[in-house]
């Protein structure tokens, strides 16, 4: 009887130490910054960069009308993540950043932190037309319970957001 209820014990200690593990991100999500054509000067399209991140507070770190680059500080996306399903596909269609999760759908995946850098570049193709890229990178995804860093990707969803409200701009 002690050597079952001995072999009990140690079973249950062992099978719930095991790590459920990492899964890692299984959908395609963008490799380089998205680009967008625009009918409209340089000068013009920087104008409306300058007022976007007044507007909305973004912080930066370089602005440089010159090379017509903006780089930004860490940024926080910590309310703007999310995680994927096992087929792929982002849970919330809304999130900036795609992050791995751990493998036991009975664990809500929470980070502590979500930040990622941005930049920004406006460049003169030819007379009165312009083109604009945004780029989300160095994202860290650092997990409450373990302080785990998760790897992330961009979704695509803020560099879309940041060219919506340039290209709608007037």
């Amino acid at each position: 009887m002690k050597k079952i209820l001995l072999f009990t014990i140690v079973t249950i200690v062992f099978t719930s130490c095991v790590s459920t593990g990492v899964v890692p991100i299984k959908g395609k999500y963008p490799d380089g910054p998205l680009r967008m054509k625009l009918d409209v000067p340089a000068d013009t399209v920087w104008d409306r960069v300058i007022d976007l991140i007044a507007d909305i507070g973004l912080n930066v770190r370089i602005v440089d009308k010159a090379s017509g680059l903006v780089v930004s500080d860490p940024v926080s996306f910590t309310d703007k993540y999310s995680t994927e399903d096992r087929q792929g596909a982002v849970t919330d269609k809304g999130a900036s950043i795609v992050t791995t999760r751990l493998n036991d759908e009975n664990f809500k995946m929470v980070m502590k932190s979500v930040t990622a850098s941005w930049n920004l570049r406006v460049k003169e193709v030819s007379p009165g037309k312009s083109t604009v890229s945004v780029l989300l990178y160095n994202i860290d995804a650092k997990g409450v319970v373990d302080d785990y860093r998760h790897k992330g990707k961009s979704t695509g969803v803020f560099e879309k957001w940041v060219l919506d409200n340039l290209y709608q701009a007037k």
